[in-house]
């Protein structure tokens, strides 16, 4: 039987899925109505006895349609429903005319959002400053991770700050200027990490006090 690689996908394979291929660095996005998934493998490549695992797949994308002459580098999202792929390799195979994405699912899902919000800054009648928050960042994906809580003393009350950590796909290098809206609660800014490595989430650091304790 003969098989024409610009085609090899669509006529060989059962099983394609919809997915949609995501530039963080360039914001734009791709959809792939019909690509190839390989069966998932789950490890733990960081031998930590199990307390880190990886899940790894590899996707085979025609290079035609949105994807002609796109240059899919490491770094890049596959997004699968709710599911969040990382693209840890990147190769054009078959005569340049489909994509090999060795991808590794990320800890965070589409249906999770946050709002990111910015203070400016005025004066009241009395000369205090007073914040007014408007939204810098909707919709934001991101996981919220509880992190801890401790009691603090503050002008002789004593208050419990809860910290949690917040991951994101893309980056955000912000101050105590910022705050974030889980749809719930409002957590203060105070910090921000970058990932070591590919497989890694940006992170922000977040704290909001909780109640006051008796």
């Amino acid at each position: 039987m003969m098989i024409d690689p610009s085609q090899d996908l669509t006529t060989v394979a059962d099983g394609l899925e919809a997915v949609t291929v995501w530039s963080h660095d360039l914001g734009d996005s791709y959809a792939v109505p019909a690509a190839l998934r390989r069966a998932v493998c789950a490890h733990d490549p960081l031998s930590t006895g199990g307390l880190h695992r990886a899940i790894d797949t590899v996707w085979h994308a025609p290079g035609d349609g949105e994807l002609a002459g796109v240059n899919i580098k490491p770094g890049w999202f596959v997004f699968h429903g709710a599911t969040i792929w990382r693209v840890l390799e990147a190769s054009s195979e078959t005569l340049a005319v489909r994509w090999r994405l060795v991808c590794r699912i990320l800890e965070i899902d589409t249906s999770q959002t946050v709002t990111i919000q910015q203070a400016q800054f005025s004066q009241t009648v009395s000369g205090a400053p007073a914040a007014v928050w408007s939204d810098f960042a909707p919709d934001v994906i991101g996981r919220l991770v509880p992190e801890s809580s401790a009691a603090d003393h503050e002008k002789r009350s004593r208050r419990e700050r809860v910290r949690a950590r917040l991951y994101t796909l893309t980056p955000y290098l912000l101050d105590t200027n910022y705050r974030v809206f889980d749809g719930a609660n409002y957590w203060n800014v105070t910090g921000y990490e970058q990932p070591e490595r590919i497989d890694q989430l940006p992170l922000l650091r977040l704290e909001r006090d909780a109640w006051p304790l008796a």
